[in-house]
């Protein structure tokens, strides 16, 4: 057992996408906390999206304070210790969704009505310094990654995998989608003129999400947070979860229009799931080319052409 306040790294916990550092510490009275440790010297998301303590907004702004009562963000501080930023939360990694878990409509459903409080609670808020969205849509960039001179193996082979996505890709959808990613501002600025802007999480991946009685736990704000259409949290998620929720596509997506009801935008959902093939369509390729077996095969392509016409819908409504 740690000396209570000592902080111990979680094995294994590094994050991998990031780099940034996880540790954990027991506190006198026997509870836990987790610690985030996270600098854009080390965290190549910060360092692509201009992050230089995000989350320190967020926290000193009060909008951390006044999530709506269905989210649970765990953090009880932040601050800066001259090198890095900590977020000091509590240890809720017994809710959190597993890395292999698949997860129901149901509890799709959950995060979508989740998050439409957080779009409801948060619809005035304008701050500086979060995640803007054409930042937002060059995470992925190879020119992004080589001019910062990002090494992390992630983001390289991110970086790499985009060549498959331009041989696999129907052409009329590789050229616009390559176009974006060497200038977000193309779809930013579509994005941007959506009526229904509002503060987004930005990162909701089942990583970082987990179940709490009747509240969902939500990790990781900060880097990616920023203002936009409710779509584009969705479309993220969507990218992200898709193939981990026992539901078609097409289902979350009417649970999504349902969840939005009156404010539900089309325009704006589709552009953000042509975002989301700007995001993920280097791991789309990537999943092709190394499927093995006649059925991982046939589901990496039907992956693939799926999104191919998503991307194809958003073009439209450019």
């Amino acid at each position: 057992m740690s000396t209570p306040g000592a902080l111990a790294p979680l094995v294994g916990c590094s994050e991998a996408y990031s780099g940034s550092t996880l540790y954990r510490r027991e506190l006198a009275d026997g509870t836990a906390q987790v610690v985030k440790r996270m600098s854009p010297a080390w965290d190549w998301l910060m360092r692509v999206t201009g992050d230089r303590g995000r989350v320190g907004v967020l926290w000193r702004s009060g909008v951390m304070h006044a999530v709506p009562p269905v989210i649970d963000h765990a953090v009880v501080d932040t601050r800066f210790d001259g090198e890095a930023w900590e977020v000091v939360m509590r240890d809720v990694s017994d809710t959190l969704v597993g890395p292999e878990t698949t997860i129901d409509r149901r509890a799709a459903r959950r995060v979508l009505h989740a998050a439409a409080a957080l779009h409801d609670r948060f619809r005035s808020v304008r701050l500086d310094g979060l995640c803007s969205l054409e930042d937002r849509y060059r995470l992925f960039a190879p020119r992004t990654i080589r001019e910062l001179g990002i090494t992390h193996p992630r983001a390289r082979l991110a970086a790499a995998a985009w060549g498959p996505f331009a041989d696999l890709a129907p052409v009329d959808v590789a050229g616009p989608v390559l176009q974006i990613l060497d200038k977000p501002a193309l779809l930013a600025r579509q994005l941007a003129r959506c009526p229904d802007q509002t503060l987004v999480h930005g990162d909701l991946k089942l990583q970082n999400l987990g179940f709490a009685g009747r509240r969902l736990v939500v990790l990781d704000w900060g880097t990616l947070t920023g203002i936009a259409p409710p779509a584009v949290d969705f479309a993220w998620f969507l990218g992200q979860n898709a193939g981990r929720i026992a539901a078609p596509r097409e289902a979350i997506i009417d649970d999504f229009r349902a969840t939005m009801g009156e404010r539900h935008d089309e325009r704006a959902l589709r552009l953000s799931l042509l975002g989301s093939v700007v995001h993920f369509g280097w791991k789309l390729a990537r999943a092709v080319v190394e499927a093995s077996g006649s059925e991982a095969s046939r589901r990496a392509r039907a992956d693939l052409l799926w999104w191919m016409m998503a991307a194809r819908d958003g073009l439209e409504a450019f």
